[in-house]
């Protein structure tokens, strides 16, 4: 005996009440339905784009960081945008990552990366333009400029 005991008279009961055995299911066919090659060359080009802009915008507040206009709009804050769009932008990297190229342990890395980059670059651009904002409203909100 194999442990399992017969009981005599008895017959197995399917779902729906028969007593027929239902027929065999087919193999069940997945679709992963991966990036593909054109998407992800695409997504890694718009990231680099993001990047060599953002680069270039730093670079330029640098460069023109004693002019008047650039003072006035507080360069540091400027460069924290540019920054917080790098980081932003590097989203698109582990988003590109899937099973078909890459190994399990990579997508895992790379799934639970996207939410970090995602956030604290969209973080770092905000709060640097919600500070200008602020700084902004702050001195027009003074009492040494109100009408006389």
């Amino acid at each position: 005996s194999n442990g399992w005991e017969t009981v005599p008279n008895n017959d197995f009961i399917f779902t729906g009440g028969s007593k027929i055995p239902p027929p065999v299911l087919p193999l069940l066919n997945k679709n992963f339905h991966f990036i593909g090659d054109r998407l992800r060359i695409v997504g890694l080009i718009l990231c680099s784009s993001i990047a060599l802009l953002s680069i270039f915008c730093a670079s330029w507040v640098i460069y023109h960081r004693k002019h008047r206009v650039v003072l006035a709009s507080q360069p540091i804050f400027l460069l924290m945008i540019c920054l917080g769009a790098i980081i932003l932008g590097s989203t698109i990297i582990p988003l590109s990552i899937d099973d078909q190229r890459f190994s399990k342990s990579a997508c895992d890395v790379a799934c639970m990366s996207t939410p970090w980059l995602f956030s604290i670059g969209f973080t770092m651009t905000f709060s640097a333009l919600f500070s200008k904002l602020w700084r902004v409203n702050k001195i027009f909100h003074h009492r040494a400029f109100h009408r006389v």
